[in-house]
């Protein structure tokens, strides 16, 4: 053994009554382990692994106080042996220290060199106490300095501990450390101080090494994906925000094995912590703290009091008179629903590691004030007439501009609600709430897990969806939504990552567990009912083509839309009819609208439908809109006077313009994104159901259905008019298109 080495030795057997060296390994040139036998207070014995180093001459006595005043340290860092202090005039760059009772203890190194059977499958027990480790080491003022396998070490018992609790972080002090040239004595070199940011990047790669040299750890792909991630933004290279601190790497570690509560994020979310709350039909009770109250108590808001959620299908289902200001509450409280189960799931860590506070505030406001633009008759227009949706309308109403001459001068002079956020919900991001609603601007940089958020709001399964369709179906009297179970779907539902062919990034998507498959199935199936037998009723069908028309007549009589619009938000449907029926002079539109006033819908005289009518079905649904658009055309008004001629000429009858109305359904509505499922072993996978396939076959074939209606003035020839519909409109359509 070195003579330097027993003589510090000695100098520890003097020091420590009852020390007994047992066993010395002398691994490198300066250092030396050495096993031995202390007696511990209140009795018993514990060995523990010593790490001495070979000092310079006359420095053994330096070595000897700094590790005996070190040995009765109480209160060690958590999972870091216990610290020798430095001796004043020791050369060496690392700590002496002391650790562990009586386990057996083996450098992590060493194990992997081996391949031992001793090291866990699972990373996340080797990364949780390292990062524990060094989080403790830079809160206590110091950097570690040297993380690399062979400063850890692992005991079946005890798990993992770094070694050493490095150096008091001095920044403004270069370091001295002592090096051997040439084999002569060493000498001190002055070095830069290391940072925090170097034990990071040497954090990563050492994560790194364990996720590649271990490769039959027990990872799904996405728990590997996720961990990968964390390399990635220790380092900077993520397009996620980088990890700065031990703290930030120990709570991205933790989303991937517990989950947040989404009323941790505001401590006024919490059903419970809050004294006010609102009670609505389904939802139940609706947490109502001060921020929210403050967006809801907006005048703008609160006009979707009188915004009925299902304008003209309260004539055909009387009880159906709920408003947008209910439905607004429901998909607020939805959207906590789902920000709870996303981010509670243990199954896919994906949702808790790419989005923050940020996100989730955004995305409740986002869900609060969805359909603020929304006016009564917002999507029966939106679908026949070229008019701005509330979507894109929804930008005016957070940023206030273009609004002087969209609300009633009563509604004008109020702050815009972008006011409201800045002072209450600080952590909104306004650009990305307007995207999240309206797609613009559509150049903010695409991120999985704004992507995430988004599909709460607008996705197959998104909250806004799963209100309404189990909100109108209560409120509509139709039993279609009764055997949903909602609370067991909100428990399914999983963020996953989906690759897209020719993309390197993937997307972010919103599924559900192989648990939630029930559920969504039939939500899915309850939308494709809720079209067919509410939504797109004939008669509601009928009463929405009558609207459209007349707002079409007047905006062909040279109005400009902007000039409508206020029009459009009175808040009431008897108020707009009144209004508009005012505002034009046209007997046309007054007609139309005394029918309505008095619920006098058109009748049907002709449906087309793909299975009896296949060319002439297509001919309609395609070519005539798109030449419709050419033309200019808004609302088929040039198409429906050339076939009130050509029925007239056959059939005998004197036809007018508005004696005829087409009901042209939108694109879109038959189709629908692919939901992802979280197979048991945990694959992500599109649906596929042959229950829903057939559903989506007979929902396309009705959705596609183009009605022609006759005014009431006609109802007594309806059957007439009916046998020469089909000949007058193929004439219609040749000189037209």
């Amino acid at each position: 053994m070195n003579s330097r080495l027993r003589h510090s030795l000695l100098l520890w057997e003097k020091a420590l009554p009852g020390f007994k060296v047992k066993r010395v390994r002398e691994n490198l040139r300066r250092t030396s382990l050495v096993e031995g036998e202390f007696p511990l207070p209140g009795g018993g014995s514990s060995c523990r692994l010593l790490r001495l180093f070979h000092l310079g001459k006359g420095q053994e006595d330096e070595l000897f106080r700094a590790s005996f005043a070190s040995f009765f340290t109480p209160a060690p860092l958590p999972r870091v042996l216990e610290i020798l202090k430095h001796s004043p005039a020791g050369p060496s760059d690392e700590p002496y220290y002391v650790f562990s009772s009586g386990e057996e203890w083996k450098n992590l190194r060493e194990l992997y060199e081996k391949e031992s059977p001793a090291l866990p499958d699972d990373p996340l027990t080797l990364f949780s106490p390292l990062v524990e480790a060094l989080k403790a080491v830079h809160q206590a003022g110091r950097y570690h300095g040297s993380l690399s396998l062979r400063s850890l070490w692992w005991s079946q018992g005890e798990g993992l501990y770094l070694e050493g609790a490095g150096f008091p972080f001095q920044p403004e002090k270069p370091l001295v450390v002592f090096r051997e040239e040439g084999g002569g004595e060493p000498r001190p070199i002055l070095i830069p101080h290391p940072t925090l940011q170097d034990d990071l990047f040497d954090l990563a790669d050492l994560m790194e090494i364990i996720l590649l040299e271990r490769t039959g750890l027990s990872l799904s792909d996405e728990r590997r994906r996720y961990l990968h991630t964390i390399v990635l933004r220790l380092r900077g290279l993520s397009d996620l925000p980088p990890l700065e601190s031990a703290l930030q790497v120990e709570e991205a570690l933790s989303r991937l094995t517990k989950g947040v509560s989404a009323s941790s994020l505001y401590g006024e979310l919490d059903p419970h912590g809050s004294s006010r709350n609102l009670r609505i039909s389904l939802s139940g009770n609706v947490v109502f703290p001060n921020r929210v109250a403050s967006l809801v108590d907006h005048p703008w808001f609160q006009r979707l009091r009188h915004v009925p959620q299902l304008g003209f299908a309260s004539y055909v289902f009387p009880s159906a008179v709920h408003t947008r200001f209910e439905h607004s509450l429901g998909v607020f409280s939805n959207a906590i629903g789902y920000l709870d189960s996303l981010l509670s799931i243990s199954t896919l860590p994906s949702f808790r590691q790419l989005t923050d506070v940020t996100h989730y505030a955004t995305t409740l406001a986002a869900a609060l004030l969805h359909d603020i633009a929304q006016h009564p008759f917002g999507h029966a227009v939106e679908e026949t007439l070229d008019v701005p949706s509330h979507e894109t309308l929804f930008t005016r109403f957070i940023t206030g501009e273009g609004m002087a001459g969209l609300l009633p001068p009563s509604l004008r002079s109020t702050p815009p609600l972008e006011k409201w956020l800045q002072r209450d919900w600080p952590e909104v991001d306004i650009p990305r709430l307007l995207w999240l609603v309206s797609g613009e601007p559509s150049n903010l940089p695409r991120e999985p897990g704004w992507e995430m958020v988004r599909r709460i709001l607008d996705g197959p399964i998104d909250a806004d969806k799963t209100d309404y369709l189990l909100r109108d179906a209560y409120h509509g009297g139709v039993e279609y939504a009764s055997n949903i179970d909602f609370q067991r779907f909100l428990a399914s539902l999983v963020g996953i990552l989906t690759p897209q062919e020719g993309e390197t990034k993937a997307h972010g998507e919103i599924g559900v567990t192989w648990k939630g498959i029930a559920s969504m199935e039939n939500i899915t199936l309850v939308r494709f009912q809720m079209f067919t037998v509410v939504y797109w009723h004939h008669t509601v069908r009928s009463f929405h083509a009558m609207f459209n028309r007349a707002i079409a007549t007047v905006l062909d009589s040279g109005i400009d839309q902007e000039e409508l619009f206020p029009l459009l938000f009175t808040p009431s449907l008897v108020g707009i009819l009144d209004k508009i029926s005012r505002y034009s002079s046209s007997k046309e539109v007054k007609r139309i609208l005394r029918f309505l006033a008095l619920r006098t819908p058109y009748k049907r005289l002709l449906s087309i439908d793909r299975k009896e009518h296949g060319a002439l079905h297509d001919r309609l649904f395609g070519p005539l809109s798109t030449r419709a658009k050419e033309k200019g055309d808004r609302g088929l008004l040039r198409f429906t006077e050339i076939f009130c001629e050509r029925l007239s000429q056959l059939s005998g009858t004197c036809l007018l313009r508005d004696d005829i109305l087409f009901d042209i359904p939108p694109r879109g509505k038959e189709n629908q994104d692919p939901v992802f499922i979280l197979t048991k072993d945990e694959r992500v996978v599109p649906f596929q159901s042959h229950l829903l396939e057939g559903g989506s076959t007979d929902f396309e074939s009705r959705a596609k259905t183009i009605r022609l209606f006759l005014s009431p003035r006609h109802h007594a020839i309806m059957d007439k008019l009916s046998t020469k519909a089909i000949p007058a409109l193929e004439r219609t359509l040749e000189e037209y298109l």
